[in-house]
């Protein structure tokens, strides 16, 4: 556990770094008291990476990220010149990676949406403490866009936390992707266990039987899930949508808890049918009554798509 103080000692934290046996990410738990304003405090991890591609997790999958170029500036008139300064910072989802060819580094968090890579560093948002908008005096937008405004109840004062990590691991590859998804997980969603006492199964009587409860699960080596929720449209459906992560088609496949049948439809994020009033399975030739019977449901999608389906039993069937 390291502790440390900002020089004026209105910022005090401590970094607790923790290593599990046979585990792949360092953890590092931040847990602090902020009482400074008009600031912004990261957490930046020192690397052997000077020079390499950026990649970072984004809502449909991890992206490339390229240098942002700074802009000469913006000539208004003849007489007055204002140059913008390009903020240091972009978005991420759960991750960002600094990748060779030989070995990449890393940085989790929890939700933590702004970093920093530069050679050598790799640097965390863990807070801004904000006091006024729209500042005539600010670098990245020289000029007021309207009349100053006070934000006090974002100065981000008091006790605050968060969760990183850091994972070293190969060169960027597919099979580096699917470790870092792993590590996320691992990190930020570990396995728990739970005593339900109110709970019994249906074969709990008879011990020649096994008993197993279990989901909706996704295969594919390149597909992620990406929501699995009930739907806003009809509440005896759910909605499943999977994401291809690689450059190339990818098949896979719904593995669902019996065999149905299940009524499934085609939608769009929104929900609504992609083909209206048509009901159909997700292979590429659309089956005429939209009926799956079966714990499958066969997915091919194209590089980088999103396929979302909504999915119900067919009254009539087990429930």
């Amino acid at each position: 556990r390291l502790w440390w103080r900002s020089a004026d000692r209105r910022v005090r934290l401590h970094t607790t770094l923790s290593l599990d046996a046979d585990a792949h990410v360092l953890r590092c738990d931040v847990r602090g008291e902020n009482r400074r304003r008009d600031h912004r405090l990261q957490l930046v991890w020192h690397t052997d990476v000077q020079a390499g591609d950026v990649y970072a997790d984004a809502a449909f999958g991890p992206v490339h990220r390229g240098t942002v170029p700074r802009p000469e500036g913006d000539q208004q008139n003849s007489v007055h010149t204002v140059t913008e300064t390009v903020p240091q910072g972009e978005p991420m989802h759960r991750w960002v990676a600094h990748a060779t060819r030989e070995r990449s580094v890393v940085m989790l968090s929890d939700g933590l949406a702004e970093y920093e890579v530069q050679p050598g560093r790799m640097a965390l948002t863990l807070l801004r403490a904000v006091g006024e908008l729209s500042r005539a005096d600010l670098p990245e937008r020289p000029g007021h866009a309207g009349w100053p405004s006070p934000v006090p109840e974002a100065q981000s004062q008091g006790v605050f936390e968060a969760q990183a990590g850091v994972l070293l691991t190969e060169g960027w590859s597919p099979s580096t992707r699917r470790a870092v998804h792993d590590a996320v997980d691992d990190l930020l969603l570990p396995l728990v266990g739970e005593s339900w006492f109110d709970f019994t199964p249906p074969e709990a009587n008879d011990s020649s039987q096994s008993w197993h409860r279990g989901g909706a699960a996704l295969e594919g080596d390149a597909l992620e899930a990406s929501a699995c929720t009930i739907s806003t449209v009809d509440e005896r459906a759910i909605v499943l949508r999977a994401i291809n992560l690689a450059d190339q088609d990818s098949v896979g496949a719904w593995v669902l808890p019996d065999d149905g049948p299940w009524l499934v439809t085609h939608c769009r994020l929104d929900e609504a049918p992609l083909l209206p009033n048509a009901e159909a399975n997700t292979s590429a030739s659309r089956a005429s009554d939209g009926v799956v019977h079966g714990r499958r449901i066969e997915l091919v999608l194209a590089p980088r798509d999103v396929l979302t389906i909504r999915l119900r039993r067919e009254p009539g069937g087990p429930r």
